[in-house]
């Protein structure tokens, strides 16, 4: 005769609440519990979207939306709506709110003099300005000095 699972009288719940939870009612491991439900194709519990990101609100604007998204396994609209719906602002990089402060600058000296202006590399400075749409500051002062006829 077959040994009876200490899993099966708590059948009904599985894929309905967490497996350690199972496991405590039935006084048996959470591998049990997981092998079990895996043997009869069940699906693990996942939460609502909403519970859980609300572990993880403190974080909201404290990283991008992708990388919490990524720590609380939803997506990353998910973690925007909710900072939106909280009126938390986005996360800025701190190394990217040093750098508005030099945007203004872009196209208007060489990479190099604002790169040692701003502490960063011409190539930093190259790309940003490329990624903004800036024309390098070479062709700029090309295109408006005319010394000929």
């Amino acid at each position: 005769m077959p040994k009876l699972s200490k899993v099966q009288p708590f059948e009904h719940l599985l894929g309905t609440a967490h497996d350690s939870v199972i496991a405590t009612l039935a006084k048996t491991t959470t591998e049990a519990v997981f092998e079990y439900r895996k043997k009869l194709n069940i699906p693990a519990y996942r939460p609502p979207i909403r519970y859980r990101l609300d572990a993880f609100a403190p974080l909201l604007g404290k990283m991008t939306d992708r990388t919490l998204a990524n720590l609380a396994g939803t997506s990353q609209s998910a973690v925007y709506k909710r900072r939106q719906a909280q009126g938390i602002a986005a996360y800025m990089n701190p190394r990217s709110a040093f750098w508005e402060s030099f945007d203004l600058l872009l196209g208007t000296m060489t990479d190099q003099a604002l790169g040692d202006l701003a502490g960063v590399s011409k190539q930093a400075i190259s790309a940003r300005r490329k990624a903004k749409g800036i024309a390098s500051f070479r062709i700029r002062h090309k295109k408006t000095t005319h010394l000929g006829p």
